[in-house]
């Protein structure tokens, strides 16, 4: 910690050319008392507190989307390679962590890894400029109370990756030097972090709005304003952080109640100021008329941030796009081989991903007209006979398997499954679904839109197609999964257009409203889970929790129907790794979720398939033991902080 609490920022001359805050940069000439006796250097030092935010996405090593890598939601087809096949491998140590070393030049550039050191270089500059924004030179009055509440929910955001990330951190609420006692300095626990997070964003939420030129709730001004942070992002981040404070691995259950307070007051307040679901197609050429058309849509679209806007979902944007190699993003599939010149395909949604979608039952039978109910594909308290592998799936009592006369059909048969173009035809696993599995991940007989191709082309994910199933470790152009990820592939792109990938929505209000969810299940405020839950849900169409076979009235089954909404809802966005962990007790791991993993075998006879689960992996994958619930510290950080404490600082396994 003490390398972190000298840490010499900045301290410098500014370059002054450019006008709006974000753009000033240091020339390293000046000081402090320099930089701060002007207007633009006040503002300059605000912009440095928003260095090193995460920008979020496929911008880990390689090009690759690590925390869904390593969580259950995806197989890596790079498993052979660098990073994954030691993480994959169990290799990762306190010395060397995959998800904490710096990676390469595109990690490096989008703030990812080293979190330690990253957030705590911001959370001291956030504190430093806190503490003298009063005597800072500043022009506009209202710029200095808006930019000190700008710094604080930043010192927030920050604080937040930590206990994300490590747990029990240390909260500095001062600029410590050379001479202050280290002796004393402890790991705060979770909940005490959580409730610095909270006072700061308040004290932010209570700043005056008039202070904030018309966007205090929402920036309007134009896109290249879009990482500035506003008060729906202080709401956000403090639901979120309570959250953590309340969940099991940090011994936090009876602050439950708590964390229901914060939620439902976050989503009123930015609820109150226009934000709302992306629920209304506006490209139909391109999405469709679908009832998941809209929220596919809402990830392939840039959030212009301007007063027309349509959407009102997004409450913080990154500032960086994702890579933008046209030749690895084709046919309206992300990092597809088989067909073209691709790469590598990177991130493969897992089978039990898939699994986690419900089977609904269609007016008339017709997956184009209204979904009357649904039921989940899989028993949520045991989804698998076999816990840990995962080849047993433990099907609701509702469904009826490998049958087409019943509400709710599972086609998954062996053989004689005739071919469904589309996948609009009551045959085979897919046809039947949430509407958000088409739109998210692309399945065997899942439609390719785009140039080259005609709109007449197909999935060919059994063996022998072109997008088959290769189980082989060191072939990265092939799903290891029999699954390609969709989310974030805009229709009709293909390999003659240059795709780039839309900014990654770092927070959103359907995550908002299913943190609230969460923490209103788990207090016992049943109906208010079960409504937020149900308005995420009609959104793509799907029955209310009532009409598909959840218990409203018992609390276990709607914390499960809500764990499961998060998975559907929120997945492949950086959330379900920590979900996983943060549901654990302190002595828990990972074995049921990440230790074994599936995919779909699918052969094709004339025209019939079959379909059989086999595994990906007879070794266990590395990452699923009770250490990997945590990051370690950094191994310097935490000898010296033993030193100076005389009490233990790693994290437990490290």
């Amino acid at each position: 910690m003490r390398n972190i609490i000298l840490f010499l920022f900045f301290v410098s001359a500014l370059h002054l050319s450019c006008t709006k805050v974000l753009d000033i940069t240091p020339d390293g000439r000046t000081s402090i008392e320099e930089a701060l006796s002007t207007n633009e250097g006040t503002g300059a030092f605000l912009n440095r507190c928003y260095a090193n935010i995460p920008q979020l996405g496929y911008n880990w090593f390689y090009f690759g989307d690590l925390p869904t890598a390593v969580s259950d939601e995806a197989y890596s087809a790079k498993e052979y390679n660098g990073v994954m096949s030691h993480y994959y491998g169990g290799q990762s140590s306190a010395a060397y962590h995959d998800l904490t070393g710096v990676g390469d030049g595109i990690q490096q550039s989008a703030n990812l890894g080293d979190q330690w050191n990253r957030n705590y270089q911001q959370i001291r500059l956030c504190t430093d400029f806190i503490d003298r924004i009063g005597t800072a030179t500043v022009t506009n009055p209202s710029d200095r109370v808006k930019w000190e509440a700008e710094a604080r929910i930043l010192r927030a955001f920050f604080y937040l990756q930590l206990i994300q990330w490590y747990g029990q951190v240390p909260v500095l609420d001062k600029v410590y030097s050379a001479n202050d006692d280290f002796s004393t300095l402890k790991r705060n626990n979770v909940y005490d972090v959580a409730k610095f997070i909270v006072a700061d964003c308040d004290l932010a939420i209570a700043t005056d709005d008039s202070h904030f030129g018309g966007e205090a709730w929402r920036i309007t001004s134009g896109v290249s304003e879009r990482q500035r942070v506003t008060k729906a992002v202080a709401s956000f981040i403090k639901a979120k952080a309570m959250l953590f404070a309340a969940s099991p691995l940090h011994g936090g259950q009876e602050h439950w109640e708590e964390a229901y307070q914060v939620s439902k007051k976050a989503y009123e307040e930015v609820a109150a100021h226009g934000y709302k679901l992306y629920d209304k197609v506006q490209n139909v050429v391109e999405y469709g008329k679908g009832n998941g058309a809209a929220y596919r849509e809402y990830f392939n679209e840039p959030y212009n941030c301007t007063a027309a806007d349509v959407d009102h979902e997004t409450i913080w944007q990154n500032a960086k796009r994702f890579a933008t190699f046209s030749s690895w993003f084709a046919d309206g599939l992300c990092w597809v081989g088989g067909r073209g010149t691709n790469y590598m395909i990177g991130e493969c949604p897992s089978q039990e991903l898939v699994d986690a979608y419900e089977i609904v039952e269609f007016e008339d039978n017709d997956p184009a007209k209204k979904i009357l109910s649904a039921r989940p594909l899989l028993n949520l308290k045991k989804p698998y006979l076999d816990p840990d592998r995962h080849l047993l799936p433990n099907f609701h009592p509702d469904i009826a398997v490998n049958t087409t006369s019943a509400r709710f059909t599972y086609d998954e048969r062996m053989a004689n499954v005739p071919v469904n173009y589309k996948n609009i035809d009551p045959y085979g696993p897919y046809w039947n679904r949430d509407p958000r599995l088409a739109e998210s991940i692309s399945t065997n007989d899942s439609q390719m839109k785009g140039d080259p191709f005609d709109d007449n082309t197909f999935i060919e994910a059994y063996i022998g197609g072109r997008e088959e199933l290769r189980l082989a470790t060191n072939n990265p152009m092939n799903t290891k999964t029999g699954y390609y990820t969709w989310k974030w592939a805009k229709p009709h792109n293909g390999l003659m257009k240059n795709v780039i990938m839309w900014s990654w929505k770092s927070a959103r209000l359907g995550e908002l409203m299913l943190n609230y969810a969460e923490a209103a299940a788990e207090s016992g405020h049943l109906a208010e889970a079960v409504a937020m839950a149900d308005a995420i849900r009609a959104r793509v169409g799907m029955p209310s929790l009532a009409n598909s076979g959840a218990d409203v009235n018992n609390q276990e089954d709607v914390i499960m129907r809500v764990r499961n909404e998060r998975r559907v809802e929120l997945a492949q966005e950086n959330i379900r790794y920590f979900d996983l962990r943060r549901w654990q007790s302190p002595a828990g791991d990972l074995s049921t979720t990440c230790k074994y993993f599936t995919a779909m075998e699918i052969t094709k006879t004339g025209n019939t398939y079959g379909y059989k689960r086999v595994p990906i992996n007879n070794a266990p994958r590395g990452g699923w033991e009770n250490k990997y619930l945590l990051l370690p510290l950094p191994v310097t950080e935490s000898t010296n902080m033993e030193g100076l404490t005389s009490t233990v600082w790693q994290n437990p396994g490290w």
